[in-house]
């Protein structure tokens, strides 16, 4: 894993970004290198070749333990994302006219089981937000999202602070912070 390409994209986050357009996307690509570099695990593990950037993602938040990763979900830090409307795949709905906002449920279904303090070591909540975060990449990603809409700079604006304390506490576990 380059750690020093990781501490690169999380700079830019820090420094260059003028908005949350620009801070998701250098987040995104710390993000990357450290799932990228635990995808050898996966093929080892499940002994194919081919994995889904989906698989990988849940693979590398996984690396969390509990403790950690249930930060994500500690009293208001999803507030500003479930004061919005449902996050859906924006491809989805160009190709097929369909609102597939099934990954926006799912996390609201899984967070409240977060939110009721369990303490075992339950993914499904972590997934799901890896999930929805996953959504608003591929949607940037195409060119769905612009800081020029109202919408897209309200989606950015809730999923930033997610976004960046999951790559932080990240970068913290393979030492890079």
């Amino acid at each position: 894993m380059d750690l020093e390409l990781i501490m690169s994209h999380l700079k830019d986050a820090r420094i260059k970004s003028r908005n949350s357009f620009e801070e998701y996307d250098a987040l995104w690509l710390a993000f990357n290198v450290m799932y990228e570099g635990t995808r050898s695990e996966i093929i080892n593990r499940n002994r194919r070749s081919s994995i889904s950037e989906r698989e990988m993602i849940k693979h590398c938040s996984r690396k969390l333990n509990y403790e950690e990763w249930s930060q994500l979900f500690e009293a208001g830090k999803l507030d500003n994302l479930f004061s919005i409307a449902p996050i859906f795949n924006e491809r989805d709905w160009q190709r097929e006219a369909k609102i597939n906002n099934r990954e926006f449920k799912c996390l609201l279904e899984t967070t409240k089981r977060a939110l009721t303090g369990r303490t075992d070591e339950d993914t499904s909540s972590l997934e799901a937000l890896v999930d929805l975060l996953y959504i608003v990449r591929c949607n940037r990603s195409h060119g769905f999202k612009t800081p020029s809409r109202p919408r897209d700079r309200e989606v950015l604006d809730a999923t930033v602070p997610l976004l960046r304390g999951l790559v932080t506490l990240l970068a913290t576990h393979f030492g890079v912070l």
